[in-house]
């Protein structure tokens, strides 16, 4: 039996939901971060792919990505259509799911839009990961002096990527061989 629009779109939000990257609980190492699947940004400026791994956290079936700068964000600006990849490494003896994601991105910095800048960084933990590596030493602000300076700093170099999805492929793959496709959105 096929699944309605509203059965796929609670399938995908449920993947999006269990394997972005949320607030660590104090315990990680590093950035202190709990970190999500595997995640490959897909962008083009020139008839020229790039793919570059990252981190993502969703706000419901929207991708969220924190960019330093470099060549993906020169692409979004000049190509703000991207395609986005999301997995696990295949292994046949447990059921495998990944999306295949396509859609318009968007460029959010501190000084285009402080307001939801701030909320996204700060709900998604990216705000304290910043302090926790500044604290351990991963990060180095050396322009700066004072802690809250330095961290203003850090946020002032890193850009948000939006996504909003235009269609997305959830593929199912499980041990007894049987595949499952489901399209969220526009057909094209």
């Amino acid at each position: 039996m096929a699944k309605s629009k509203e059965e796929i779109k609670k399938e995908i939000l449920s993947f999006l939901d269990e394997n972005s990257t949320h607030k660590g609980d104090g315990t990680q190492p590093g950035c202190g971060l709990q970190h999500g699947l595997a995640c490959a940004l897909g962008t083009c400026r020139d008839n020229l792919p790039r793919v570059t791994p990252v981190d993502f956290f969703n706000d419901g079936l929207n991708i969220w990505i924190l960019g330093d700068p470099g060549g993906k964000i020169v692409n979004i600006r000049a190509n703000p259509n991207v395609a986005v990849g999301i997995y696990t490494r295949m292994d046949h003896s447990v059921e495998n799911r990944s999306i295949q994601l396509w859609g318009k991105a968007s460029l959010i910095t501190l000084e285009s839009d402080k307001k939801l800048f701030m909320e996204m960084v700060t709900e998604s933990g990216v705000v304290d990961a910043i302090r926790r590596a500044l604290q351990v030493g991963m990060l180095d602000i050396a322009s700066e002096t004072d802690f809250e300076a330095k961290v203003e700093k850090a946020l002032s170099r890193e850009t948000l990527i939006k996504i909003e999805p235009e269609k997305i492929f959830l593929f199912i793959s499980r041990p007894d061989g049987t595949r499952e496709k489901l399209i969220w959105g526009e057909s094209k």
